[in-house]
């Protein structure tokens, strides 16, 4: 925790590693942890990321910053987390919550199983 002002400032850095890919040739890779985004987000913590793969940026959506080289990350994380940002960032947080999508969950959970008739068990036969 640092002092800006006199107020406290907790700066966080939430970090998706990828494997896999090469940065400076825009190879496909593999993100890591793509939940840990939407968990930073939902914390009001700010997401740094490799400028991987454009899809990335559906996901993470307009509060998450990407950087292209490490000078890009340092430069990035070195200023404080804009609060307008932040409350972007729960937005975009929800669209991941479990809890807002549990009825499609369990629809799609259904249309998976086998249906069973009246006096028939799964798996007889």
């Amino acid at each position: 925790m640092t002092r800006r002002g006199g107020q406290p400032t907790l700066k966080l850095v939430c970090k998706c590693a990828f494997s896999g890919g090469n940065l400076s040739r825009g190879v496909e890779a593999g993100v890591g942890w793509p939940l840990a985004i939407a968990e930073a987000q939902a914390s009001g913590v700010g997401v740094c990321m490799a400028n991987i793969r454009p899809d990335l940026r559906d996901y993470a959506g307009p509060s998450a910053f990407f950087y292209k080289s490490l000078d890009d990350a340092l430069k990035i994380i070195s200023q404080p987390f804009p609060a307008e940002l932040r409350q972007m960032g729960f937005e975009q947080a929800r669209k991941s919550d479990v809890f807002q999508h549990r009825s499609l969950l369990f629809r799609l959970w259904r249309m998976s199983q086998p249906e069973v008739t009246t006096g028939e068990s799964i798996g007889s036969g």
